[in-house]
């Protein structure tokens, strides 16, 4: 990363002209917390709505893979849930249940979706595992 912002630097210095943010480039992914669906969820959502299905059926590697890949821009959606509950019954897996799959494994214990601090605690870790990934060189 620091070659990146050198050459940037330089290229600006020998113009005479300082870089604008809009002629940067970095590669990035959107979603980039995306880890995938779980297979009976996506067996079950390809038999409602398989356009969905398709559009949703990608993954991403974890976080600090990306970065150590070179990702230098991260999209990570962060919905507030200050009562606590909101993400505590995914709808995806009761219309799993409901169609007669059986359950997929639980990557988030549904209890610590129950409390507003979870949500906070998880983000806060994720957000530190970023930082820390991006202080080291591409």
């Amino acid at each position: 990363m620091k070659l990146t912002y050198s050459l940037l630097l330089a290229l600006a210095s020998a113009s005479g002209q300082q870089v604008k943010i809009n002629e940067i480039q970095m590669v990035g992914t959107h979603n980039s917390y995306h880890s995938g669906i779980s297979p009976n969820e996506m067996a079950n959502l390809r038999k409602l709505d398989a356009r969905a299905a398709e559009s949703l059926a990608y993954r991403h590697p974890s976080l600090e893979t990306q970065l150590n890949d070179g990702v230098r821009q991260i999209e990570i959606d962060i919905f507030a849930d200050t009562k606590g509950g909101l993400f505590a019954h995914p709808l995806g897996p009761a219309l799993a249940a409901k169609a007669g799959l059986p359950a997929d494994p639980v990557s988030i214990p549904p209890a610590s979706c129950r409390s507003p601090a979870s949500k906070y605690c998880m983000c806060r870790i994720s957000i530190t595992a970023v930082t820390a990934s991006l202080s080291r060189p591409a």
